[in-house]
């Protein structure tokens, strides 16, 4: 699976009434991302006033690791019961920190979940 696995189009869904939503099953192993396993969650995507809102659900992967001290071998889980975003369509001046401000890719109409 590559980096793109994590684009999703939106072109649809922003030519839809506010509060329409996409939903989609994740089941992907990422090879941009050494030792984690397969991603599974559910990606719900809606759009608001502002952009695409987008929620993940019940998150779950493992990642292969080696400990520090004995260098011996493990598989760490996690789960994230939920996590959410907002991509807006349009730049935010008043945004405090605009490292955590996502956009709409308006050539693409497409959203990268990976960043």
């Amino acid at each position: 699976m590559s980096k793109t696995d994590f684009v999703f189009d939106v072109g649809g869904l922003i030519r839809e009434e506010q509060g329409a939503k996409l939903r989609f099953e994740i089941d992907v192993k990422p090879n941009f991302l050494e030792g984690v396993e397969t991603i599974k969650a559910t990606l719900t995507l809606m759009k608001i006033e502002d952009g695409i809102h987008a929620f993940i659900e019940d998150l779950k992967t493992s990642v292969h690791l080696s400990c520090t001290k004995c260098t011996k071998e493990f598989d760490f889980k996690i789960s994230l019961d939920q996590a959410e975003r907002v991509y807006f369509f349009e730049l935010q001046k008043d945004e405090s920190d605009q490292f955590d401000v996502f956009y709409v890719d308006k050539k693409s109409f497409t959203i990268d979940i990976s960043d």
